[in-house]
């Protein structure tokens, strides 16, 4: 049975990476065949977005016009007929966009795993000798799943949620300037948020991928080695090895689950303290007829759409940390060069058809002392050949 340090500098530290712009540049050859659909992709978001940003408008157009003043029927129907058609496109728009970076998102992780696989066969001895099989398994498997998440919806949604965080600022500050600035005085703490649990994230999500690679190498080995452990009635030590290993894979899995039940519920706090300053002042505003009551609702609707992006933008980075920590394990395996390669000269290898002749051949380990003497065989493509013959007789030396 293998040995548990066998790690060859897999997974045993701590990666020195740096994530965002180089894990960019890495990943970015893969994202660029598939530039179209993606492009399409985040077409059809944006126009998510757009349609949703045109509902609180055409409810402030019903409350003011057609409900407060005038009480026209008529007009509150088309409007309505209107507010309707809006959802229909923005849910027309939902199934394209999330067809297209699907599409996307599974053809591009397909060939990071294919690539992987590919390399992983070019790979020297030595590295299995000293790296776990499992261990190798997790970066095919569990990191590139990982990384599916990212490329599936993580990258394009930034996109999608900054281009709506821009049109709702947009928009707010066009409707009231003072309450817009009143939003906005809770930017500084959120940013503060985000600076605070970056690195905390990174490291945490980093650990997790390095105990669940550490258990995967302990049940490849436990299970390949299965009658060694059942002769020596082993039985009762692998369990309780394995046993620890799982408890430290829950216990990095709970402290990244902690931080990431504080960063989201945080979010929500600073973005109900913003809604409140609103409700507040807009509505003074609105007492004192400076606002129309159609307008505080769209305003502390687009107040609350403000913060949307911003949950969803921390929800998204908790998925870059993951996935920047697998890709970094990923390169780090595509980065391993093998022990032996061929020469800058050497020749190609043309087809072969797979016929070998052997025509009167004598060999021998010593040259005055030949084992083999004028051997013919001929074995065509697909053929099977058998050497029979007693021992001694150079079966093995043929």
């Amino acid at each position: 049975m293998r040995g548990g340090g066998r790690h060859g500098g897999i997974d045993t530290g701590t990666l020195d990476v740096k994530p965002d712009a180089k894990v960019l540049r890495r990943i970015a050859p893969f994202l660029r065949p598939y530039l179209a659909h993606l492009l399409t992709g985040m077409f059809f978001m944006l126009a998510v977005s757009v349609t949703g940003l045109i509902s609180p408008l055409l409810m402030r157009k019903a409350i003011d016009t057609y409900i407060k003043v005038d009480k026209d029927i008529v007009g509150l129907t088309r409007i309505s007929i209107i507010y309707l058609a809006v959802y229909i496109v923005n849910w027309l728009c939902t199934y394209w966009q999330t067809y297209f970076v699907s599409w996307a998102g599974q053809n591009i992780i397909f060939n990071i795993r294919q690539q992987l696989f590919e390399h992983l066969q070019k790979l020297s001895f030595n590295f299995y000798d000293r790296v776990e099989i499992g261990r190798v398994m997790s970066r095919v498997t569990n990191d590139v799943n990982a990384l599916s998440e990212l490329v599936s919806s993580g990258i394009l949604n930034v996109v999608n949620d900054v281009f709506r965080l821009l049109g709702i600022i947009g928009i707010m500050l066009f409707m009231n300037v003072r309450l817009s600035l009143l939003t906005f005085t809770t930017l500084p703490l959120l940013v503060l948020l985000a600076t605070k649990f970056r690195w905390r994230m990174h490291r945490a999500y980093h650990e997790v991928r390095r105990k669940i690679a550490t258990v995967n190498a302990n049940l490849q080995e436990s299970i390949s080695g299965v009658r060694v452990v059942q002769s020596f009635t082993r039985e009762d030590a692998n369990l309780e090895r394995f046993g620890a290993t799982n408890a430290d894979y829950m216990d990095a899995n709970m402290q990244a689950a902690r931080l990431n039940s504080l960063f989201g519920p945080l979010v929500d706090v600073i973005g109900a303290i913003g809604i409140c300053m609103v409700l507040w002042y807009g509505g003074t505003l609105v007492r004192v007829g400076v606002l129309s009551l159609g307008t505080i609702y769209a305003f502390t609707s687009y107040v609350n759409q403000f913060y949307m992006p911003i949950r969803d933008l921390s929800q998204v980075y908790n998925t870059w940390q993951s996935a920047t920590v697998s890709i970094e394990r990923i390169f780090e395996l595509l980065d391993t060069k093998p022990a032996v390669q061929d020469a800058p000269d050497a020749y190609e290898l043309p087809p072969t058809r797979g016929h070998v002749v052997f025509d009167e051949v004598t060999f021998g380990y010593y040259p005055e002392r030949p084992v083999l003497h004028d051997i013919c065989i001929e074995a065509e493509p697909g053929q099977t050949v058998a050497l029979v013959g007693p021992t001694g007789a150079g079966k093995s030396s043929t």
